[in-house]
């Protein structure tokens, strides 16, 4: 195998499991009109980091907001405010992913007798 080849390798076994969150750190910067920017955090959670970023939106209608965030190979994601609440809202909507599994094995396993 060539060395690139290698660190892919390395780098796709030190990949966390789908069940544990990826984000290692995460960071809201406020940036108000005529003002320097806020840094706010870092957050826990996914969780509390919207519920914080609502509550900053409603409080501050003219400011602009970035979430940042470390993820577990130390990459940094930056994303719109706007943009990370609706990515959240629009994951709410979708059915939990076990249930879906677990139904569909239900299923297959009803007419084989």
């Amino acid at each position: 195998m060539s060395e690139n080849t290698d660190s892919l390798a390395g780098r796709a076994e030190a990949q966390p499991e789908p069940s544990h969150d990826c984000v290692i750190k995460r960071w809201i910067i406020m940036y108000e009109p005529g003002m320097v920017p806020q840094v706010k955090g870092p957050m826990p959670d996914h969780d509390s980091n919207i519920a914080f970023l609502r509550e900053l939106m409603q409080h501050n209608p003219t400011a602009t907001f970035t979430v940042c965030e470390v993820v577990w190979n130390h990459d940094l994601w930056v994303t719109d405010g706007h943009e990370a609440i609706a990515i959240d809202d629009d994951m709410k909507l979708l059915p939990d992913l076990d249930e879906l599994l677990h139904d569909e094995a239900d299923d297959d396993g009803e007419g084989e007798e």
